[in-house]
């Protein structure tokens, strides 16, 4: 067995998962990376998570849990960064799980191609549950590595990367804990822009969980997507937009974002409801739709735009038939 001289500390934020913790615990507990430091902050939940994060703490001696008041998901991952130990460091989401080889591949890549981050661009997830059948990975540049993360071409969350603690500690990289929606994207903005090198691969090696109705991405909830917006403006603060590539790839990603948010408004059937922010989405959706064309774009982000300008009610319905198809069951 190789060596395992680097520690890996996971950090999980809880709050109210209760129904999905011990799945992913033991996911963790499966990895076949042992030299781990699992930290468990539980965000003031009200439901059983705590007893449960108790239990797990005695299960399992990698295992630490610390216990703070409501503060929001990006307060609960800083206690996680502030308090961690492993030389790097990596986030999973609660309600989601991770294959056993989670840890590994990241390590290996990071560690191959000597990188500051290592992600990968693909999940497992409720629509798709098929392993990529050609694997293959790359070093990327920062600016490669912004570019693909604003044009979505790299997921914008933190799970499914693994960052190098010194690379955190050395350039004062936290969580904004204003931003409660958009907390990863920024983030990764900020380690992104700070990074010698990025390690990229493809194997599917996590499990995002698409049908769990508590989450913000499944879920509208006005003050969860205005933050949204808040948090994409406070990404334009940090980019050098004077550099035209990252600029129209800024701009891809804050159209998106209204795109985001305008269809799962319309999928949760509260364009009446919340008109001001539906008249505003839609009008970004609509000036924005040519910016798919210009970058490069998924085949799917080109329909978004075209849709958005012709037939805005496409999106939302296309989601919802899908969800259909799939049996996945959300209540918006």
């Amino acid at each position: 067995m190789k060596k395992e001289k680097n520690k890996v500390s996971i950090i999980l934020p809880v709050y109210n998962v209760d129904k999905y913790l011990n799945i992913c615990a033991d996911s963790i507990f499966k990895q076949n990376y042992k030299n781990l430091e699992i930290i468990f902050v539980d965000d003031g939940s009200t439901d059983n998570s705590s007893e449960i994060l108790d239990e797990l703490e005695k299960k399992d001696s990698r295992v630490r849990v610390f216990h703070k008041k409501n503060g929001g998901v990006s307060s609960a991952k800083n206690v996680g960064l502030k308090n961690c130990t492993g030389n790097y460091i990596t986030f999973i989401d609660p309600d989601d799980y991770v294959l056993p080889d989670y840890i590994s591949y990241l390590v290996d890549l990071i560690e191959k191609y000597n990188a500051d981050i290592s992600l990968s661009k693909a999940v497992f997830d409720n629509y798709d549950m098929n392993q990529n059948k050609k694997l293959v990975d790359k070093s990327y540049s920062s600016k490669e590595a912004l570019v693909d993360i604003l044009t979505y071409d790299i997921n914008v969350a933190v799970w499914d990367k693994m960052y190098r603690r010194e690379l955190l500690i050395n350039n004062d990289i936290l969580f904004y804990e204003d931003i409660f929606m958009g907390e990863g994207f920024n983030f990764n903005i900020l380690a992104f822009k700070s990074a010698r090198k990025i390690a990229v691969g493809n194997k599917k090696i996590y499990y995002y969980r698409r049908d769990n109705e508590n989450s913000a991405t499944t879920k509208f909830t006005l003050e969860k997507w205005e933050n949204a917006l808040f948090a994409i403006e406070r990404i334009g603060s940090n980019l050098d937009l004077t550099d035209n590539i990252i600029n129209r790839a800024y701009t891809f990603a804050k159209w998106r974002t209204n795109v985001d948010a305008f269809t799962l408004l319309c999928l949760s059937n509260n364009q009446k409801k919340y008109s001001s922010f539906y008249i505003k989405t839609k009008k970004i959706g609509k000036i924005y739709f040519y910016i798919p064309f210009i970058i490069k774009s998924s085949l799917k982000d080109k329909i978004r735009g075209i849709s958005l300008l012709i037939y805005p009610q496409f999106l939302p319905k296309m989601m919802l038939l899908r969800r259909k198809i799939k049996g996945v069951k959300v209540n918006n």
